[in-house]
């Protein structure tokens, strides 16, 4: 990745480290095509059957470049993680002026793209006895 300090060792690392704890497959700096010119998404993850393609962005200014590359990848959803609230209210700002993707989009702030992916995950937690589950529902007679 050709980012920063906070870019590359914080960010990136964190949310990859957190999408292979949930059984996530993750490549970083996965190319959008063919040749040095297509670039590359920072973060490509393969999370119970989705692709994402997550992008950490400072602010709006390289967000039109991060659709044409969840674009080309197919991506079910591209998630564009900024550090602060103040650049992800300035990405979404921008991102409204476009049409609307084939996509889902995400623009999230760090510890919030943690948790939403978290919340992907199809793992049932088992610490709460009174919640019923789906595949618990009609097991009993």
């Amino acid at each position: 990745m050709r980012g920063g300090y906070l870019h590359n060792e914080v960010m990136a690392r964190q949310l990859a480290d957190a999408l292979e704890r949930l059984g996530a497959r993750v490549r970083t700096e996965y190319p959008a095509g063919p040749g040095r010119r297509a670039g590359a998404v920072d973060l490509y993850v393969e999370l119970h059957g989705l692709r994402i393609a997550c992008e950490i962005e400072l602010g709006p200014r390289r967000l039109r470049q991060d659709l044409r590359k969840a674009e080309a990848l197919g991506v079910d959803l591209l998630l564009l993680v900024a550090p602060t609230s103040a650049g992800a209210r300035a990405i979404r700002r921008r991102l409204a002026t476009f049409g609307k993707p084939r996509f889902q989009v995400r623009v999230l702030v760090n510890p919030q793209a943690v948790k939403y992916l978290s919340q992907l995950s199809p793992v049932v937690s088992r610490g709460d006895k009174k919640t019923e589950t789906r595949s618990a529902r009609g097991a009993e007679p």
